[in-house]
């Protein structure tokens, strides 16, 4: 089952990246890169202070369920801010740059952070005999490869792809919560405690990192758009990712799970603050 899975989560992150990349234009790229200072914020939240909350909090558990969170602390934003930035007529373009580059980066970058996790968590290791490269190699074609594959595609054939781009997110989405569901099934008898334990500490997570890109985004003086694109950028993680490592380093139960479940209960929130951010103008002025 875990090979399986493990297997399934690693075609669906290279989906989902691969549609990411599709949505990246060349002109939104200079945008940004004119006007970096969104770009500079988002990346040092993704990389810096999204896992020190995350290691934070997941230092109060210990164990399996520590590790559980970290990763999901670790991995970048995914589709679903990107999303969920859009919907809420955030700065679109500067979300999916962010997503981007931040997964771009977690070939470096989570590897790194992963090597502090069992200090915090008060284990041994991570995995018996995890090989920190063999890693780094498979986030490199699950990630970085469609990811620039997609951004390809968009350049080479503009028309073909803006046809077929309208069907891309729904599909990802729904092979998404097939295979979300799936882990939750194959263990639901135990999926009670990791939301009533663990589980508790992902909406304060979400909330504390979502506050705190709206507040510096605020005090970076960044417009009500990008204020948007950052707190979902911060606050909703890369979850088929963050699923994928948690197969690299342990079984369904131990790891895979609480990320899934952890996962659900962000999309849940996500949209809650969808709703808030539509329903309440000033927060677009």
């Amino acid at each position: 089952m875990g090979v399986l899975t493990s297997s399934y989560a690693g075609i669906l992150t290279v989906i989902i990246m691969l549609m990411v990349g599709s949505t990246i234009r060349i002109s939104d790229v200079v945008e940004n890169l004119r006007k970096p200072r969104g770009l500079i914020v988002g990346l040092a939240g993704q990389m810096l202070l999204i896992p020190a909350i995350g290691f934070a909090l997941a230092a109060t558990l210990g164990g399996t369920s520590c590790m559980a969170l970290a990763i999901v602390a670790v991995v970048p934003g995914g589709v679903t801010s990107t999303i969920l930035t859009a919907a809420a007529r955030g700065n679109t373009a500067l979300s999916a740059m962010l997503t981007f580059l931040s997964n771009l980066l977690v070939v470096v970058w989570v590897p790194l952070l992963l090597g502090l996790v069992p200090r915090i968590c008060g284990v041994d290791a991570l995995a018996p005999g995890l090989d920190f490269a063999a890693l780094a190699v498979r986030l490199t074609l699950v990630s970085a490869v469609p990811l620039l594959t997609g951004m390809a595609l968009v350049a080479l054939f503009p028309r073909f792809m803006g046809r077929i781009q309208p069907y891309l997110v729904p599909f990802a989405a729904i092979v998404f919560l097939i295979i979300v569901f799936w882990i939750l099934w194959d263990d639901r008898a135990n999926l009670a405690g990791y939301v009533t334990g663990a589980g508790i500490l992902v909406p304060a997570l979400m909330l504390l990192c979502g506050a705190g890109a709206w507040l510096v985004a605020g005090l970076a003086s960044l417009g009500a758009p990008t204020r948007i694109a950052l707190v979902f950028e911060w606050s909703v993680q890369n979850i088929p990712l963050a699923i994928l490592v948690a197969l690299t380093l342990g079984d369904v139960t131990t790891l895979a799970l609480p990320s899934a479940a952890y996962g659900l209960q962000q999309m849940v929130l996500g949209l809650l603050v969808l709703i808030l951010v539509r329903r309440i103008p000033r927060l677009r002025a």
